[in-house]
């Protein structure tokens, strides 16, 4: 298990390359009115590649999670009209939610893609009847083994449809198990559920029987905090980059000339090297460097983060910006340096946004 696990992480990185270079190729290109839809389409199905590669992630344990207080009422709301939409006229979805709610401490993405997948599962099981798929929500404090006491949040998906056997049943959270010979996406549902709460000390329990449908029950940490009001983000914009020069080390080339180019159309100059060692040698010679922007895995004796530890001593005054595939959070890899970070793949958008807090942290 640990040796796929590496295998999907591995997997999933060169992904995440390649899509950088799919969609920074593809915001790239001035679409004239015709090309306009399909250039829409290309970009969206690059960005459903993106959800691909955290699916795979999340399953090899490298997956960033971002936990946070959510309220479930309004979750599920705001996904009702995409499930709803994918369901066929003879079924229905129901929504029950408890008021008033606990908070749930959970990563929203995380959930919202399990929760997707189990009611995809539930209308596969139910497919050629009528019927209601069910999602519940509820408080609940339950007792453990050893006797203490722990408030969660429940989530339940109810379906009525063929049920499984006992052998299905034993199998059905291993990671690549499908029933189903054309939907083995879908086979992603219940394991993906164990994944995301046992990394969050949650819970997942299954009921089903031939004929008899499915109960899928997660039971969520309850959060401590409250619900955060969104307030939309107020980010400086960065310096006027005319003229101002970028460092971009990158080892894979594809995907350094495109983020050099997504630079060129934000008006910066860029330099650009596959090596750690002519990174810090160009910061030495090339004093006019305004900004460093780094791949953390890199070929050779030194990694993106020994490059920007190096670069940090030497330079202080000096905006960087690290860039990965991979989990980047400080709290999961304390060697790593504190500075911006932006996640494989990204759009531009995303990237002048992600210069713009790295300045604001000089």
């Amino acid at each position: 298990m640990k040796a796929v696990g590496q295998l999907t992480g591995g997997l999933a990185h060169d992904f995440n390359n390649l899509l950088a270079v799919i969609i920074g190729s593809l915001e790239l290109v001035e679409p004239d009115a015709r090309d306009a839809p399909r250039l829409s389409r290309a970009l969206k199905a690059a960005e459903r590649g993106a959800l691909l590669t955290q699916r795979l992630l999340a399953f090899s344990r490298k997956q960033a999670l971002h936990p946070q207080a959510v309220a479930m009422a309004p979750l599920l709301e705001n996904l009702s009209e995409l499930m709803r939409h994918s369901l066929p006229a003879t079924l229905s979805l129901e929504i029950e939610a408890q008021s008033p709610a606990w908070p749930a401490w959970i990563d929203v993405g995380q959930l919202e893609n399990a929760l997707i997948n189990l009611v995809m599962n539930a209308r596969d099981a139910m497919a050629g009847r009528d019927g209601v798929i069910k999602i519940r929500t509820w408080n609940q404090r339950v007792t453990r083994s050893s006797g203490q006491r722990q408030d969660m949040v429940a989530l339940e998906v109810i379906d009525h449809g063929s049920g499984m056997s006992q052998a299905v049943k034993a199998r059905v959270f291993e990671p690549f198990f499908t029933t189903k010979a054309t939907a083995a996406a879908a086979a992603w549902g219940c394991r993906w559920c164990m994944a995301l709460c046992a990394s969050l000390a949650g819970r997942v329990a299954l009921e089903s029987a031939p004929g008899q449908g499915t109960t899928v029950r997660l039971q969520l940490p309850r959060a401590l905090n409250e619900v955060e009001k969104e307030v939309a983000p107020a980010v400086d914009e960065p310096p006027p980059a005319g003229e101002r020069l970028a460092l971009v080390l990158e080892d894979e080339e594809d995907v350094r000339q495109t983020l050099c180019e997504q630079l060129h159309q934000l008006g910066w100059l860029t330099l650009e090297t596959a090596s750690g060692e002519e990174a810090l040698q160009l910061l030495e010679a090339s004093p006019d460097i305004a900004l460093l922007i780094s791949d953390l895995m890199l070929p050779g004796a030194l990694s993106g983060a020994d490059v920007i530890h190096t670069a940090r001593r030497r330079f202080p005054a000096l905006p960087v910006l690290l860039i990965s595939g991979q989990d980047l959070r400080p709290a999961q890899n304390p060697a790593l340096p504190e500075v911006e970070w932006l996640r494989k793949p990204f759009t531009r958008a995303q990237l002048a946004q992600a210069l713009s807090a790295a300045y604001a942290r000089i």
